[in-house]
């Protein structure tokens, strides 16, 4: 079986990542928390469908989908609210076009600070808790969907697939889920607050992160980086587990866009028996 678990879901319909996002701030209006229920489609159209449901659906070999919502306020994100998400998103440089000049950043009465402290990577350590407990309701609920007619959930495989919030929010569903199903490999997409609580790595076949690198020798420019969710590497990963987006898909990479679940196909390029691939061993 396979599970989607959604991110923040914007105000917006456009399939621009920086239009929807300032349309949040533009009307000043969140949709209302989730309601922690479990979907057998998309209802929110906040997965690409051909290029990655479908395609997860072949390399795993799924049965069933699923889809869980994660989608919290921007209050329980690092950025901790609306206004200072977006106030944020304004100062930051866009992506260079040749040779990196961003290390430093003009803000308000001209002074210069250095780039990478503009994001926002203080952990909301509350935030994310609230995200947590939500998603052990979901799981409680999953289990229940599972259950139906009699189906023992032991019997199944669950592989899983999170973006931005929606890693806290399945981190809770598996901290249920775990001795009741059998648990595959999770991909976890640009994970919101990626150090907001350690990841148990061993209740998983295999965890990978994918996402702009934040910080080590392969990290990307502070043009490039993901400001809407900064990625460190997840607490309880190795090096080898966090999948960096590669440098030559520019025009992909940036504040809204490299967070962008859209912008993700290039997961599928990674080949079997490398770190990050995506499929049955």
């Amino acid at each position: 079986m396979l599970l989607l678990v959604n991110g923040y879901r914007p105000t917006s319909s456009s399939q621009d990542p920086e239009k929807a996002l300032q349309a949040i701030n533009d009307k000043g209006l969140e949709h209302p928390r989730s309601k922690n229920l479990i979907y057998g489609a998309d209802g929110f159209n906040y997965w690409p469908q051909e290029n990655f449901i479908a395609t997860f659906e072949q390399r795993l070999a799924t049965e069933r989908t699923f889809f869980a919502d994660g989608h919290h306020s921007v209050r329980t994100s690092n950025h901790r609210s609306l206004l200072q998400f977006m106030s944020g998103a304004s100062l930051y440089p866009k992506p260079c076009l040749g040779t990196h000049s961003c290390s430093t950043t003009k803000i308000a009465n001209q002074q210069e600070v250095r780039t990478y402290n503009l994001l926002a990577t203080k952990s909301n350590k509350e935030g994310f808790n609230q995200r947590y407990q939500a998603g052990k309701q979901a799981g409680r609920n999953l289990l229940q969907e599972l259950s139906r007619n009699g189906n023992d959930p032991q019997n199944d495989t669950l592989y899983v697939v999170s973006h931005s919030m929606g890693h806290a929010y399945l981190m809770g569903m598996a901290r249920v889920l775990k001795g009741k199903i059998q648990l595959g490999a999770y991909y976890a997409f640009a994970p919101e607050n990626p150090k907001g609580k350690t990841m148990p790595a061993n209740y998983w076949t295999s965890v990978y992160q994918y996402g702009t690198q934040l910080y080590g020798p392969q990290r990307h420019a502070p043009c490039q980086q993901d400001g809407v969710a900064p990625q460190w590497r997840m607490s309880g990963l190795s090096a080898e587990q966090q999948i960096g987006f590669p440098k030559e898909l520019r025009a992909r990479l940036g504040y809204f866009s490299a967070h962008y679940i859209g912008y993700y196909t290039w997961v599928f390029d990674i080949p079997k028996g490398k770190p990050g691939y995506i499929g049955l061993p």
